[in-house]
């Protein structure tokens, strides 16, 4: 057996390190080690509230490493392939935040050889990012907002300025995330939370806007989209609203005849890590700009604490998992 150094969330929320013994790969497994996992606003949310959180995040589920040794049955993947983990089941033992672990082959995605490093393989954001867009119809010549410019926002963005839209407009409250936007070649942005919000919002509306894709995860960003999305457009309602329960005005949503899609990874109308790891292999998606932070599995905890602190320079966590 092989040692396998990883962290578990406990009920405060607190992040704690701990090593396990790793077995054999089973039947239909494979055995990988080492690589990369991003840090999730899920996880965050999970640190923040500890069990009162609405579901506790998994130990990890945005990972990629290198497959060490393939169980019995296992034909069509060999040891030194990098990989990119999907964790649509249940991990048997670990989840992604681990130095060692197994996995079932239907979680298993090959990663082409490029020559950028391995931590910008983060397909799972990506292939939620994906499953965002398959959604938003976007037609030639459409306006497009995105609400909110962190990690996910951004990556919308990207995505966005590979498409038909004509014009794609970024909202935020942080000027520092607005300014991230516009590092990526988004010319128009505005902030959000100043004196003269209600005027921003009457004169985008007044632009005929045709999608807004809400990426905030707080239900004051699903009403601002709703109050600035065109009569019977389009608001894609992407971020999570991590409370039980939220007001919406549906007497607006009524009247407008707003479309409202909601699309987290249970909306996928494809599988789409192939789609992602397609785009990121083709420049669609550039994680490289986001990354802000990466840190070892023992610097982790620190890092999570300066994050809760409200970190402003903070979008994109990813640990390195060194074996």
């Amino acid at each position: 057996m092989k040692t396998n150094h990883t962290l578990r969330y406990l009920d405060d929320g607190s992040i704690e390190l701990y090593e396990q013994e790793m077995p054999p790969p089973g039947p239909g497994e494979v055995q990988v080690e080492g690589g990369y996992c991003g840090i999730c606003s899920w996880d965050i949310a999970t640190a923040k509230y500890g069990k009162d959180a609405p579901v506790m995040a998994p130990p990890g589920h945005e990972g990629m490493a290198t497959i060490t040794v393939v169980g019995e049955g296992v034909t069509q993947y060999q040891p030194g392939q990098k990989i990119a983990c999907g964790d649509k089941s249940a991990a048997p033992h670990a989840g992604a935040f681990s130095t060692c672990r197994n996995i079932k082959v239907e979680d298993v995605y090959p990663l082409p050889e490029v020559s950028f490093p391995d931590q910008e393989w983060l397909v799972e954001p990506v292939s939620c990012v994906v499953t965002g867009l398959d959604h938003s119809k976007i037609k030639v010549a459409d306006k497009v907002i995105v609400l909110g410019c962190g990690f996910m926002g951004l990556l919308f963005l990207q995505g966005l300025k590979k498409s038909v839209a004509t014009e794609i407009i970024a909202l935020d409250i942080s000027e520092n995330r607005l300014a991230k936007a516009q590092e990526l070649g988004i010319s128009e942005t505005h902030l959000l939370g100043t004196a003269d919000q209600e005027s921003l919002i009457k004169a985008l509306y007044e632009r005929s806007i045709d999608l807004v894709i809400d990426t905030t995860g707080v239900a004051q960003g699903f009403d601002t989209a709703c109050q600035i999305v065109k009569i019977n457009g389009l608001v894609n309602h992407f971020g999570w609203v991590k409370s039980t329960h939220s007001t919406v005005d549906l007497s607006q949503i009524h009247f407008k005849g707003i479309q409202i899609c909601s699309t987290p990874p249970a909306a996928q109308i494809r599988d789409p890590f192939p789609p992602a790891i397609e785009a990121i292999k083709h420049g669609i998606f550039e994680l490289e700009p986001l990354i802000t932070d990466c840190v070892s599995l023992s610097e982790y905890p620190a890092l999570m604490k300066r994050i809760l602190a409200g970190d402003t320079n903070y979008i994109k966590g990813v640990v390195k998992l060194e074996v």
